[in-house]
């Protein structure tokens, strides 16, 4: 039973190992991105552009046309 044991022990440190030897392989042609562990939330106040328009009614006519185009 105890050879049992050690055998299956064995095969299992032999699959960790492997498997170790694999991925440093794999990394070694493929390295994988460097991820940053950090965080960085942006907290600014979102600053935006408008324009301040004005009409400026020229004679009773002009302002009567725009009032309706405004309905």
């Amino acid at each position: 039973m105890i050879v049992l044991f050690i055998i299956g022990l064995g095969f299992w440190l032999f699959g960790y190992v492997g498997y170790k030897i694999a991925i440093g392989v794999f990394d070694m042609f493929f390295p994988s991105e460097n991820k940053s562990t950090y965080t960085f939330i942006d907290n600014s106040v979102h600053h935006h552009k408008h324009e301040h328009k004005n009409i400026h009614i020229i004679d009773e006519q002009t302002k009567e046309n725009i009032l309706n185009n405004l309905n």
